[in-house]
């Protein structure tokens, strides 16, 4: 009788690679991870490291990938090791030294997988914190609600054209139509709204 455990355990990992390629949820691997022989709380943190970048909290989710990544790239587990250089890749987004940087990497990310709505979320979020850091005063602005808004009001008289991002994120976040004539035209046609991101990308941080 043939002992098909490992085959049926390595199909379970192609499964969870095929879901992470089409959403980026890295949270799939832990319960696979933990299978492998990873500790289970270890393994557990890669999934509330994913919750937390999914539900637009990087701070927390960079938190949680720091203190789990060292076990990542230390697991030698039989089938772990075989997906690890891509689990790698993926969360190493929080290796980037500051904040808008870390949300300017999960931005392109989200937008070469299309998911849009994360990608101009990410992308605009990444754009006040930038304003944030460039501002005079206490470096710690970026966790401020309200230093937030004034520094994007400052930002945005200064680049106008974020405003396209601003109309973007908020018709994918609510589903209305923006008055934007253009912004509409764009949201329309999904070739058209990636070439923008990608554009605004370009523009807003050159």
């Amino acid at each position: 009788m043939l002992r098909l455990g490992g085959l049926l355990a390595m199909l379970d990992w192609v499964d969870a690679l095929a879901t992470y390629d089409k959403d980026g949820d890295y949270g799939v691997f832990a319960p696979l991870l933990a299978a492998d022989g990873m500790e289970k709380g270890r393994a557990e943190l890669l999934a509330r490291a994913a919750y937390f970048e999914r539900t637009s909290n990087p701070v927390r989710a960079r938190e949680t990938l720091s203190s789990v990544f060292p076990s990542v790239e230390a697991h030698a587990g039989a089938l772990g090791g075989l997906f690890a250089e891509t689990l790698r890749k993926r969360i190493d987004w929080f290796r980037g030294p500051k904040r808008d940087d870390w949300e300017l990497s999960l931005a392109d990310a989200y937008r070469e997988r299309g998911d849009y709505l994360r990608a101009a979320t990410f992308l605009y979020e990444a754009f006040i914190t930038r304003a944030c850091f460039e501002r005079p005063g206490n470096p710690n602005d970026f966790n401020d609600f309200k230093k937030r808004k004034d520094a994007y009001a400052v930002a945005r008289s200064e680049k106008p054209a974020v405003a396209q991002l601003e109309y973007l994120r908020n018709g994918l976040a609510h589903g209305v139509r923006p008055r934007n004539d253009q912004v509409v035209r764009t949201l329309d046609d999904e070739n058209e709204l990636r070439a923008a991101l990608k554009t605004l990308r370009k523009h807003l941080f050159p």
